[in-house]
């Protein structure tokens, strides 16, 4: 599927900046759509103009046209994705390898195995560790995304911990004592 950003928004760059522009939304969409870049995930322009290599102006246009897409919002300087919603992935809230993921990540939360600031293991190690599929560690880790214990990274990509484990050391264990 060929995605293209629309005229409105390339409108005033040069033709350099509007073609590094198309490129970066391009990529962008086919990404987040995809579920490659996951919804939840900050984006700043600096980091997006490093990692595409492309004037500032040129991502700052295509986050424009995403975000008319509804597939991103921004608040000050920070872009979210905020879409596609998921479609697909195990039932979360009756799939026991879920369950069991999720509160062996809290538990290295708590315990600091993994320490705010540090990335966690690339999913395709927790997959090896847990013996379940990518789409059982991202059903797992969604709870944590949504608290905020954990942050997508670009730069290194991966998946951060935040400072809230310090924070909220009550909320990284709830709900590792019942069954």
């Amino acid at each position: 599927m060929t995605t293209e950003l629309p005229d409105a928004e390339v409108a005033g760059l040069c033709p350099k900046w509007a073609e590094q522009a198309d490129l970066v939304y391009c990529g962008m969409h086919e990404a987040i759509t995809a579920g490659d870049i996951p919804v939840g995930t900050y984006l700043t322009s600096a980091d997006l103009a490093v990692a595409y290599r492309v004037h500032p102006r040129a991502v700052a246009a295509a986050l424009r046209g995403l975000a008319r897409e509804g597939l991103t919002a921004s608040t000050q300087r920070r872009t979210r994705v905020v879409g596609p919603p998921v479609t697909a992935g195990p039932d979360s809230a009756t799939d026991e390898r879920v369950i069991r993921v999720e509160r062996v990540i809290r538990v290295r939360l708590a315990n600091g195995t993994y320490a705010p600031g540090q990335l966690l293991p690339e999913k395709e190690d927790l997959v090896e560790e847990f013996s379940v599929p990518q789409s059982v560690i991202g059903a797992a880790m969604d709870p944590l995304f949504t608290a905020g214990y954990l942050a997508h990274s670009l730069i290194p990509i991966g998946t951060r911990v935040t400072r809230r484990v310090l924070d909220d050391p009550a909320g990284v264990t709830f709900g590792l004592n019942t069954p």
